[in-house]
């Protein structure tokens, strides 16, 4: 016998699967353009991704480091809108030197020298395996072109983007790749060379 909470939760169900990818995605259109996304959100209209360039800070000067902590304190002081920061796991790609190493070891008769390859290959093998490179990246969003150049005008003003910069501009393949593992989990994240 049913209840009205089964038919409560059976409409709910109902209404779930009659969302479209629109509605649930909320993006339109990669506006070449301007070089970001349009949205459908009633909330915001465009938004746009940067990679925040990571730094080996046990090898930096402590200037460097407090240059670096301040300019982010002044990036959340002045930045009003929302942000949202992304960490995503890349696993490193070792395929040139363990094609590099295959082709020594195919190549050497010394068999000390290929007992030492057969080390490296080893090695390089372990580290695609298990290693993985944890990169960062900031999503932007605005309410029009104009609202999102002077968020992205703040962004350089305390962050810097480009090379000496903390942030750097992403290509529309990259950002089509983010947003591909972004939306779906079992996504491989191995990037895509250009």
């Amino acid at each position: 016998m049913r209840t009205g909470k089964d038919k409560e939760r059976k409409v709910k169900q109902k209404k779930r699967q009659e969302e479209s990818v629109l509605e649930i995605l909320s993006i339109n259109q990669y506006d070449t353009k301007n070089h970001c996304y349009e949205m459908a959100s009633r909330e915001y209209a465009y938004m746009d991704m940067l990679r925040i360039r990571t730094k080996d800070r046990t090898g930096m000067d402590q200037e460097d480091i407090t240059f670096d902590n301040i300019s982010w304190q002044r990036f959340y002081l002045m930045y009003t809108e929302d942000i949202k920061i992304i960490a995503l796991n890349f696993p490193v790609d070792t395929k040139v030197q363990r094609e590099y190493y295959s082709r020594r070891i195919a190549k050497t008769k010394n068999p000390v020298y290929q007992k030492w390859l057969n080390k490296e290959l080893a090695i390089y093998n372990n580290i695609s395996v298990y290693k993985t490179n944890r990169e960062f990246f900031l999503m932007i969003f605005a309410e029009s072109i104009k609202q999102l150049n002077e968020n992205l005008a703040v962004i350089d003003q305390t962050l810097g983007i480009g090379t000496q910069g903390n942030v750097d501009y992403l290509s529309q393949n990259e950002k089509d790749i983010l947003l591909r593992i972004l939306n779906n989990k079992c996504t491989m994240t191995r990037r895509n060379k250009e």
